[in-house]
């Protein structure tokens, strides 16, 4: 298919969700695992769960998914490792032909092997803050208690020579030979806590000396570098001493022996020393050990979580299969897009020639119940505008997309608001800077969700910055001010001020308008009714897309009670509106009677005479008539014709029930020979099959056998029996009153509602011309030196943050509501679900970002 047909059917399928085929896959147990494998390199098959009453930890591949889930916690073990080491997994490689058990046994060791290695480091760790400490203590100590030693010794041997003055002074000599100490260390920041709790604690009885430690200390419990401080507590009795143990526990402090002699002193810090030197060695050698690991990490974890992430979904899809015991094979259903069938088939050839079975792997088209999955094609230009329509909804099947609609309206709307020639190039620069840097931005993406949100609409904002240049353009406001671009169409005579015109302005609006006093009344007046103009096209857009809905859902009595009379009521009203407003347009020389109460009087007035002050045309009074009677039949004809169509189909249903449902099975692909080597013959496949739950006898053969091996699960392997929902007449009769009473009034709340593209862009121009002439002017007028400098600052950081960003998102936020509510509700339901196949594709970018993949998140 050549490039230009790719892009064609992309666009169709992008108008609404791709044609969908209920597949019936039968994979013998030799071939199932590998089937699954190629139908996720395809990644265009949407299984169905045929076992959603089976408990998970009883289904056939349970311990498989908890042994992948094991190998995923080590994975994110192994990253986690590699994160704090500031290591960046390389990308994926091609796949190597891993195996499964080989794998695991190896994550198994290489996890203990980690932790092993860690749970040394930790140890050694702590074991050099311990003597790093100690060594501290005793450096510090040796300084301090050798000056103090020595004065008690001085002060012992004066007692000894004089005890009578000792004892008049109350100072006993027993008492200080009985004194003891207590030496160690104690964060800065717990210092003078500790102190004031010693002193309450010993009663003041104790002497309590401290000194810094010159430099951080690694922390034995933080591991962190930490400013500490040597201290000493002298005291006097057992129980002293274990109060101060106590409280050095309760505050963190180390306590560390000391020794008593000089040459143990001496001794014990070349200890520290060996003892040191012995443990960086073997640190080294385990940081050596830690390093092999984490390059062997390194290289190979992405791929290796790509494959268990993929080994996952297989077991993941095979779980959602029917075991067959007796024809040894698992049975499955589910959604495949036409346009991909050829490729589905050449999975499974080629996954029963890989597997070397006998039997094949095969699949024939089922007539299915089941609502189909919407699948959506997108590619990196449109994928933004469709998450901003999936943030809606999900298109029903069949129902048309207004994501194709989006990429061209919602930048137009925006720009409306937003339309500035000057701030919507720089909207164009950031956009395209965005574009051009998207590699950074992909990096970002995977930590922040703001990141990701602008990598992912980094095209359609430079879309909707070149529409806001346009319409800028269009409006002639570069930086809220006008410029002469062309040459005016209007001549101002300088002595008598007098204005002459003398050609049309090339395109846009002439800026001689920038200098009349009724500048701001013109402005508004043209936004005001382009706003309704283009609010009015965009809901007529909208009721067309209905129509094409029931077109193609073949609903007739819509298209002639539901599209016609509403398109007609709102063409009535409000295209009338639109009229009278080109009208008058063109017409520069008639009257100009006002819009809203030639509206009001087409209602209170009808075929009354109309005042030639106020007339607009000739015939105005009968066309306003016919226009009002053509509103007041729509709204009866959109209540009355399809209440009784609705009403008369339930009575024939009611009689027509039958209490069954009646399902005929394709199998045009089944060849007998495979169907002989399963155990299932093609009469068994084609059988129409009258189906009641108190009937079991009218099940085919095959299907007979699937429900004796299901009795605790009876699933119907190919439909899904929904009991329709049972309407009431006056449902019928209230349902269609409330959706009349909406839309008339929703008409004439959302033409309303487009408002906001005149008042955007008034508040938007407006708000520019006052920074102008603040800043750019009244500040170099009072600020004689640097005002220049001080006002354009001031004014391109308001213009970037205020005007092109706050603006912008006010702009895109009111754009959005726009789409959602007054275009999208005349013709989207969103009641679908996503297509969500087994794809390596997607699971594969997952994997690479370790983010987690929608298995986990469904456990």
């Amino acid at each position: 298919m050549s490039n230009i047909d790719t892009k064609k059917a992309q666009a169709i399928h992008m108008l609404r969700p791709e044609p969908m085929e209920y597949l019936q896959f039968i994979l013998p147990e030799e071939t199932a695992y590998n089937s699954i494998r190629q139908l996720g390199q395809v990644g265009m098959t949407h299984f169905i769960d045929l076992n959603p009453r089976v408990n998970p930890n009883k289904r056939e591949f349970y311990k498989d998914i908890s042994r992948c889930s094991d190998m995923r916690r080590i994975l994110r073990f192994f990253k986690s490792q590699l994160d704090i080491h500031n290591r960046v997994p390389n990308k994926a490689v091609p796949e190597e032909g891993y195996r499964f058990t080989e794998l695991e046994e190896t994550f198994i060791t290489m996890e203990k092997t980690m932790k092993d290695l860690l749970l040394s480091q930790t140890q050694m760790n702590h074991h050099k803050c311990e003597l790093l400490e100690m060594k501290h203590v005793l450096t510090i100590g040796e300084s301090f208690l050798s000056s103090a030693m020595t004065d008690a010794r001085h002060g012992m041997e004066m007692i000894e020579k004089n005890p009578a003055a000792a004892r008049a002074m109350g100072v006993d000599a027993s008492q200080i030979r009985g004194l003891s100490f207590l030496a160690g260390i104690i964060s800065q920041s717990k210092i003078e806590v500790f102190h004031r709790m010693l002193f309450v604690a010993l009663r003041g009885n104790f002497v309590f000396e401290y000194r810094p430690v010159p430099e951080p200390v690694l922390d034995p419990v933080t591991n962190l570098p930490e400013e500490k401080w040597v201290f000493f507590v002298f005291f006097t009795g057992d129980h002293a001493r274990n109060r101060i143990m106590r409280i050095c526990t309760s505050y963190g402090a180390s306590l560390y022996p000391y020794p008593t002699t000089k040459d143990e002193h001496i001794q014990t810090i070349a200890d520290i020393d060996n003892r040191l030197e012995t443990l960086v060695t073997v640190q080294a050698r385990s940081d050596e050990q830690m390093e092999k690991e984490l390059d062997i990490i390194q290289r190979n974890v992405t791929q290796w979580n790509i494959f268990v992430s993929r080994e996952t979904g297989i077991y993941h899809s095979l779980n959602m299969f029917v075991v067959d015991s007796e024809a040894h094979c698992y049975v499955g259903e589910g959604w495949v897009p036409k346009r991909r069938m050829n490729d589905v088939n050449e999975a499974l050839e080629v996954a029963t020639r890989v597997s070397r079975s006998a039997v094949p792997a095969i699949s024939h088209v089922l007539s299915s119940l089941r609502t189909p999955p919407s699948l959506i094609e997108t590619n990196k230009f449109t994928l933004a505008q469709q998450k901003i329509v999936s943030s809606y909804g999900v298109p029903s099947y069949g129902e048309i997309n207004p994501g194709l609609a989006t990429l061209f309206t919602f930048p137009f709307l925006f720009a409306l608001m937003f339309g500035d020639f000057g701030h919507g190039i720089l909207f164009t620069i950031i956009s395209l800077g965005l574009c051009a840097f998207s590699g950074l931005l992909e990096k970002m993406a995977q930590t922040s969700d703001i990141g990701r949100y602008f990598h992912l609409g980094r095209f359609f904002l430079v879309n909707m910055g070149v529409m806001a240049t346009y319409v800028g353009l269009l409006y002639n406001e570069v930086f809220s001010l006008s410029v002469n671009f062309f040459k005016s169409g209007y001549k101002v005579d300088s002595v008598t001020g007098s204005v002459t015109r003398t050609h049309t302005y090339a395109f846009g609006v002439d800026p001689i308008w920038r200098q009349c006093d009724n500048y701001l009344i013109f402005t508004n007046s043209m936004k005001m009714k382009m706003s309704v103009i283009v609010g009015v096209l965009h809901m007529i857009l909208g009721i067309f897309f209905s129509l094409l809905n029931f077109i193609h859902r073949k609903q007739w009595a819509d298209v002639w009670c539901n599209f016609l009379p509403k398109i007609l009521l709102l063409l009535s009203l409000f295209g009338y509106m639109d009229f009278m407003i080109i009208y008058k347009w063109m017409d520069p020389k008639g009257n100009k009677p006002m819009l809203i109460s030639t509206m009001i009087n087409m209602f209170l007035g009808a075929f009354q005479p109309i005042p030639d002050d106020t007339r607009l045309y000739q015939g105005q009074e009968v066309v306003q008539g016919i226009l009002f009677i053509v509103a007041i039949v729509c709204i009866v004809w959109m209540m009355i014709p399809k209440a009784v169509i609705d009403i008369v189909e339930i009575q024939r249903k009611k009689k027509g029930a039958k209490g069954f449902k009646k399902t005929m099975i394709r199998s045009d692909s089944l060849h007998a020979s495979t169907t002989e080597m399963i155990d299932i013959r093609p009469d068994e496949l084609t059988s129409n099959v009258e189906r009641s739950d108190s009937d079991s006898s009218s099940y085919s053969p095959y299907h007979q056998r699937q429900r004796k091996h299901l009795e605790m699960q009876p699933v119907s392997m190919d439909v899904v029996e929904e009991p329709e929902e049972e309407k009431e007449v006056s449902e019928v009769l209230v349902h269609t009153l409330i959706d009349t009473i909406e839309f008339v009034l929703g008409a004439i709340s959302n033409t309303a509602s487009y408002l906001r593209l005149w008042a955007l862009s008034l508040a938007h121009g407006e708000l520019g011309e006052v920074f102008y002439q603040y800043l750019m002017i009244l500040i170099p007028k009072l600020v004689p030196v640097f005002g220049s400098v001080i006002g354009i600052a001031a004014w391109i950081g308001v213009t970037f943050g205020l005007i092109v960003m706050m603006e912008g998102l006010s702009a895109f936020l009111h754009c959005l509501r726009l789409h959602w509510v007054e275009f999208q509700n005349k013709f989207y339901q969103a009641e679908g679900y996503a297509f969500a196949p087994l794809s390596f594709k997607s699971i594969d970018y997952s994997a690479e970002l370790f983010l987690p993949t929608e298995y986990e998140l469904e456990r």
